[in-house]
């Protein structure tokens, strides 16, 4: 269930939050509270997040937070390493966890969508780092300077990087979905409920939660010089956006 809890302080500046909480109610729950995930009100890295403790029953509160209110936890230094999403643990002495895939991880140990044999845990980690390189090359485009690289001279020059990147199939972004579409196939993906997952899981775990998110962003057409059809290409890739986009709880937050 998703509950709209109102924050408790900096209401000027701080966007509701959300209890969220599957049919599993309390579980997840540590030392008699309920962890708090911190990340702006948009998907982006915060998303699979979100998305790992649905499908797991793990309750966490969901606090999106504005602008203003990341900088300020940043000049006070009140972040590990200055970035969201942040994860605090419940209790006066809480502990303030951070980096999204040790969160993630954390979550989907929880709740199940981790496995706990080593080799199929190698197997989704294989899939969560195939993530990040898939979409490092697009990444690049959309936050240049803040990665120390020049801004584009024009939007012409970010329309020509973003459509050389997905020239099959030798352009980087490309090439990882090609990668990821073979990689499906040999996990034993299909798109029948009593099919494998995306890591051959019998449910969804965390791999799926934070690949479909960035695969629905890429062909989102937010990005401009990516078309929407981008995926068409990679039929594995497409079904696993389908099949997760249908499950109940996915539905109920979107992704």
């Amino acid at each position: 269930l998703l509950t709209i809890v109102l924050p408790t302080t900096r209401k000027s500046s701080r966007r509701p939050t959300s209890d969220m909480s599957a049919a599993a109610a309390g579980e997840g729950d540590i030392g008699g509270g309920v962890p708090e995930l911190r990340y702006f009100d948009c998907p982006g890295k915060g998303q699979a997040i979100r998305l790992a403790c649905k499908l797991g029953g793990v309750s966490i509160r969901d606090v999106r937070l504005s602008r203003p209110d990341f900088e300020a936890l940043r000049a006070d230094g009140a972040l590990p390493f200055g970035q969201l999403p942040v994860l605090d643990l419940p209790g006066d002495g809480g502990e303030r966890l951070a980096q999204a895939g040790a969160i993630l991880r954390l979550v989907g140990k929880w709740g199940g969508l981790y496995p706990a044999d080593p080799i199929e845990a190698c197997r989704v980690d294989m899939l969560l780092e195939l993530e990040g390189d898939l979409m490092l090359p697009m990444l690049l485009t959309v936050y240049p300077t803040r990665l120390g690289l020049p801004d584009f001279a024009s939007e012409d020059e970010l329309i020509a990087r973003r459509r050389s990147l997905l020239e099959a199939p030798q352009g980087p972004l490309a090439r990882r979905l090609l990668q990821l579409d073979a990689a499906l196939a040999r996990a034993g993906f299909g798109a029948a409920d009593i099919d494998p997952w995306a890591a051959g899981t019998p449910r969804p775990s965390i791999a799926d939660c934070a690949l479909v998110p960035r695969l629905v962003y890429l062909a989102s057409g937010e990005l401009k010089g990516v078309p929407e059809d981008v995926l068409d290409a990679y039929p594995k890739v497409g079904a696993l956006v389908a099949r997760f986009k249908r499950l109940p709880e996915v539905q109920e937050i979107g992704v």
